[in-house]
């Protein structure tokens, strides 16, 4: 967390979709409050993707999910929020309920559970 608070020197990056507290946020509030700071959020992005141009640009500091560190530009650095930190995700395959699922399906999702076995 000293970490992430010596990268402030401007304000936060954080998107709020249609007014709503994103998982990013949360866990933002999480790991600064108990800490006694308070995030100022100076910009808003709708994606994450936006989030790391605006970092890109020296606009501020945001948090990202780990989906974003292949996709982050060498130029910017990554930091943990805590150092034994393992984030869990969760991927649902979404099929169409009541109907049988053709053969090229049901291979993917084997592949897909057996992907996500590998990484457990």
């Amino acid at each position: 967390m000293d970490d992430l608070v010596r990268q402030t020197d401007g304000g936060f990056l954080a998107s709020r979709p249609k007014h709503s507290v994103t998982l990013c946020e949360e866990a933002l509030l999480r790991a600064t409050l108990p800490a006694g700071f308070t995030p100022r959020v100076d910009i808003v992005a709708a994606e994450w993707t936006g989030k790391l141009g605006c970092v890109a640009a020296g606009l501020g500091v945001a948090l990202v999910p780990a989906l974003a560190v292949r996709a982050t530009p060498p130029d910017l650095a990554l930091l943990r929020l805590h150092r034994d930190d393992v984030s869990a995700r969760r991927v649902f395959a979404a099929t169409v309920a009541g109907r049988s699922r053709p053969p090229a399906v049901q291979r993917f999702l084997v592949h897909l559970r057996d992907a996500a076995a590998g990484l457990k």
